[in-house]
């Protein structure tokens, strides 16, 4: 059984479709949701389900 959430071209495409139609413009409020967003789709995977201390947002 493949446990790969994007193991195929199109699911590849869509996941990447999904990021880049966040809003992420500088200074606005998409930019600072957008870290907690992809902290958010990485969690959905099975290692940082396990492992979510992994993940840190830190201040730039």
């Amino acid at each position: 059984m493949n446990t790969f959430m994007w193991n195929t071209p199109e699911k590849l495409r869509a996941l990447l479709c999904e990021i880049v139609s966040w809003e992420s413009r500088t200074l606005t409020k998409g930019e600072n949701e957008f870290a907690y967003k992809l902290k958010d789709k990485l969690l959905t995977l099975p290692y940082y389900k396990n492992h979510p201390e992994y993940i840190e947002l830190h201040d730039a």
